[in-house]
């Protein structure tokens, strides 16, 4: 297993004693002359040092440590991406460490250096950092492996989990085709992430294909149920003519679903829901929501098992892991 950055990598670059470096990194340096504690921190930055706060409980554990980090903990996608990381350490002895962001990326760069600090062996990264080159300095410089989910940085060099985003636009479109609706209106965020952005352009590939334009017709929302709410609100008012909108996942589909309900309007009766993850409660809402299932657990436990195996063995090539996706048609829609 490679090692990280050590304390005495720090001392020997600032030619300065262990001793020294401890108290200087912990706060304590003040008896030091201020250019060796400049040495010291420029040492620190330069090697990418992180504490290891957690080393002297872990030293002789023998156990692996696994940091998860997801953009909002909230979201029940990534609750049930973070069962399956549990699923696979629970029958490998793997610790694992969970940290969420709330939509803060700054904050992701410090929940990263926090879990160096608490002895990472590896990171399964859900958010999206593949063009945050201060992340993977950190993580390479102490040779700590991560694996992206639904992101693939430009050099290609990180394991990767891939779900193909942009057919399940395609399927939500064709879908909405089938039935007749030309008036549909979508809830999206305005930036989007990669795996966000293949799975709007596969939506909106499909309706062109089919001669519908609904450029004006995509709205701004955040990926909850609060925004989705507030979207549905305005899509209702905006376009009184809509017979379809989708909502990019299930968290803002059921704030779209009171919106409906909030105008006097019912669906699919006068509005056809469609959402995108099969989140758990997808079919005890009412309506049950029609959607697009990917595998969210088993990806968690894939990425898991993929990590592992990098830990064990850096030198194990490249993984990557693919799967697809599938519309599950439940009540929410109509044909008109």
């Amino acid at each position: 297993m490679p090692k990280k950055v050590t304390i005495r990598e720090v001392a020997q670059l600032s030619e300065v004693s262990i001793t020294a470096v401890s108290q200087i990194l912990n706060g304590k340096g003040e008896r030091f002359p201020l250019a060796t504690r400049e040495k010291v921190i420029a040492a620190k930055d330069e090697l990418g040092y992180v504490p290891n706060y957690s080393a002297q409980t872990m030293r002789n554990s023998g156990t692996i440590t696994m940091g998860v980090l997801v953009p909002d903990i909230h979201n029940p996608f990534f609750s049930r991406f973070f069962q399956g990381v549990q699923d696979y350490g629970k029958y490998h002895n793997l610790r694992i460490i969970l940290v969420s962001s709330d939509g803060d990326h700054e904050r992701d760069v410090k929940n990263v250096d926090e879990l160096i600090g608490r002895s990472a062996d590896g990171l399964i990264i859900a958010n999206d950092v593949a063009e945050d080159m201060r992340i993977d300095k950190m993580l390479t410089k102490n040779n700590i492996p991560y694996l992206l989910l639904d992101q693939s940085p430009d050099d290609g060099y990180s394991d990767h989990i891939e779900i193909n985003e942009y057919h399940g636009g395609q399927l939500a479109a064709q879908h909405l085709l089938d039935l007749g609706h030309q008036k549909i209106a979508i809830a999206s965020p305005a930036v989007l992430t990669p795996n966000l952005s293949k799975r709007v352009q596969g939506f909106v590939d499909t309706l062109a294909a089919a001669d519908v334009d609904i450029a004006d017709r995509i709205c701004i929302t955040e990926l909850n149920k609060h925004s989705g709410y507030a979207t549905g609100s305005e899509i209702i008012k905006k376009f009184p003519d809509t017979t379809a909108i989708w909502g990019l996942n299930d968290e803002v589909a059921i704030g779209i679903y009171k919106a409906i309900a909030d105008a006097g309007k019912k669906i699919p009766a006068d509005i056809s829901v469609i959402g995108y993850d099969n989140t758990d409660y997808a079919d005890y809402l009412q309506p049950p929501l029609t959607t697009i299932d990917q595998p969210i657990r088993e990806s968690g436990q894939r990425a898991a098992e993929m990590l592992h195996a990098r830990i064990n063995n850096p030198k194990v090539a490249k993984q990557v892991w693919r799967h697809d996706v599938e519309l599950v048609v439940r009540e929410s829609t109509r044909k008109l």
